[in-house]
């Protein structure tokens, strides 16, 4: 025989002796109540389930917290337990794990699709016959009014969040569409783009025109002040429409080389479209996308998105909907109204052709990357981001690479308090074969060198090698015919864009061919300034790539959460291939901060 189930779980036993304990602490004029490790072993009860008892009480508002210490709320302004709450929506709103968050802050939870003003009022009458005391609703955008519904709920007391766009008086937790417009166009800037396109749709006309004011915004900030004009409209959601617009754009503009898409519902259309007119994403047509979805992700060639985190969006209206729940019911005083807009971030894929190389200015304003919430995502983004390989580097068989033996010229520890470039050591680059950018660098083991793995060069910060001052100059013998040279480098302290150091590779019976290196860092030097080939190895400056330079991410076990930090690579291609390569000369300007660090080089051999 089955042994009998307990009448009461741990959990609503905690409920019920809270609820009695509220009562009289009530009637007290100090009424704070006992901490959870004192009622766990005073109800004999585990302290989870007392844990889990009041996190109920405290979202259903029958608590308040002060630190550690809880308080009873005045009955007008608590929740009845098991309180229902209702989704919404024109379309399925996807917000991960809202439903189990609803679950165990203790209300019951259900989602509900419309079509049509009709079937929302019909959902809207069945909520308020059933109880409902909350809605979070994502309204569609197409301009139709909803005034009845509205005064409707606030008639039953329903309090209610939007999701999209909504009208002032109501409580709206949404993606800021805005930003999302401004990071694209940052993004395609970077990636050298000055002849930019806005592609919406009149059945969003409402978010089109959001988006499209960031899109402005963003374009005149940079001066592409042609691009800021350009925006065309779908005039619906279907083949045809999205392929006559496209065909608007490529007439119009032939010189258009990257389109913005408003929302993710044009994405497989607008792909679609390009391939009937045979152009190639992004060989021929650079495309990104507000929002992420399956279909940016599953795409041919998959489409970079400014994302929204849509569990912490639904966990945002969650709060802010239990809020409005709990101060509706006081009599005569409506609760004010928040309007709470979620920044987007970037989901960076292989959809963006750089132009040029650089940026559209190699000193626009950046960001530090933005990466794939998703751990699987975001470590597959780094490496790729350190597998892209050069152009020589693609084209050479294993065997004609040759990496430099650098022990003895190594000065400065790695891993060790102080290190690399000072203060901060470099961590997670063990020693031994390093793969990056289609190359095999040899990163030294320090052990075997007395504490020292890189080269680093004298600057104006106080580094010393054995108490004595670092090197200007430093010399690295090659005496070979080599087609290209590879370097791993790194710098710290990047400030203004100028040459701070120098690779002069030395070619027997030849001048020296000197390559500056100079720092993007993060301030806007003169036009005429040196292009930037290097950028501070610290994850707050915006990294890049440019011709024969490329970066990646050095990280704790493949997840850049974990640990993040930037390295470059440079490609010299060797104009005489014929002559002997005899030396590699390395030298710094010591009057200023910013400090170049050696790890490693390879030669491509002729």
């Amino acid at each position: 025989m089955n042994a009998s189930r307990p009448a009461f779980s741990p959990v609503e036993l905690a409920l019920q002796r809270y609820e009695v304990l509220v009562g009289q602490a009530m009637a007290t004029p100090r009424n704070r109540l006992p901490s959870e490790r004192e009622l766990s072993a005073r109800w004999g009860l585990s302290h989870a389930a007392v844990n889990r008892a009041a996190h109920r009480l405290l979202a259903a508002g029958r608590l308040r917290r002060e630190g550690y210490r809880l308080f009873p709320v005045p009955h007008e302004e608590t929740l009845p337990l098991g309180s229902k709450i209702v989704v919404l929506s024109p379309r399925p709103l996807r917000f991960p794990g809202l439903s189990v968050e609803a679950s165990r802050q203790g209300f019951q939870f259900e989602e509900k699709v419309f079509e049509g003003r009709d079937e929302l009022r019909h959902h809207l009458l069945a909520a308020a016959a059933d109880g409902v005391k909350g809605i979070i609703m994502g309204l569609s955008d197409s301009g139709w009014e909803w005034d009845a519904e509205q005064d409707e709920l606030k008639r039953r007391h329903i309090a209610c969040v939007v999701c999209d766009e909504a009208p002032a008086g109501v409580s709206l937790v949404g993606p800021d569409w805005k930003q999302a417009g401004r990071m694209l166009v940052s993004h395609l800037s970077t990636k050298g783009h000055t002849e930019l396109v806005l592609l919406g749709s009149m059945k969003r006309a409402q978010r089109t025109a959001i988006l499209r004011e960031g899109y402005e915004q963003a374009c005149l900030r940079l001066r592409l002040n042609a691009s800021a004009e350009r925006c065309v409209e779908a005039s619906a959601q279907t083949p045809d429409a999205v392929e006559k617009a496209l065909v608007r754009v490529r007439h119009q503009w032939p010189q258009v080389t990257a389109v913005v898409l408003h929302a993710p519902d044009l994405l497989s259309l607008f792909l679609a479209a390009a391939r009937r007119q045979s152009l190639r994403v992004p060989e021929d047509l650079s495309v990104v996308c507000v929002d992420d979805s399956t279909a940016a992700r599953s795409a041919r060639c998959p489409v970079t998105c400014a994302a929204f985190d849509r569990r912490a969006l639904g966990e945002l209206a969650l709060h802010v909907l239990v809020r409005d729940m709990r101060l509706i019911r006081r009599p005569g005083r409506p609760p004010p109204r928040q309007r709470i807009r979620l920044e987007p971030f970037l989901v960076e894929r292989q959809s963006v052709r750089p132009q040029g190389g650089i940026l559209v200015s190699p000193y626009a304003p950046g960001a530090s990357r933005a990466w794939a919430r998703d751990r699987a995502t975001r470590i597959h983004e780094a490496e790729d981001l350190r597998l892209r390989p050069h152009r020589v580097a693609g084209e050479t068989k294993e065997r004609h690479f040759m990496p430099l033996d650098l022990h003895r010229f190594a000065n400065r520890s790695l891993t060790r308090q102080n290190g690399w470039l000072g203060h901060q050591p470099l961590l997670h680059l063990p020693p031994g074969r390093l793969g990056v950018h289609g190359v095999p660098f040899e990163i030294i083991d320090e052990h075997t060198t007395g504490g020292a793995a890189a080269i680093v060069l004298r600057s104006q910060r106080p580094l010393t090698r054995a108490e004595r001052p670092l090197p200007v100059t430093m010399t690295i013998p090659v005496a070979r015919a080599v087609r290209a040279v590879y370097l791993l480098h790194g710098c710290g302290y990047a400030a203004e864009c100028q040459a701070f150091a120098w690779y002069d590779f030395i070619l027997e019976g030849r001048r020296p061919i000197s390559v500056p290196i100079a720092a993007r860092g993060l301030s806007t030097p003169p036009r005429d300034a040196l292009p930037p080939n290097i950028q501070d190895w610290l994850s707050d400056y915006p990294q890049f790539d440019a011709p024969g330079v490329k970066h990646f991410a050095v990280t704790a076990g493949g997840d850049p959460f974990k640990y993040e930090r930037y390295l470059y690579t440079l490609e010299w291609v060797n104009p005489r291939p014929s002559d002997p390569l005899r030396e590699i000369r390395l030298s710094s300007n010591p009057a200023l901060d910013t400090t170049l660090g050696v790890l490693a080089i390879t030669l491509v051999t002729a």
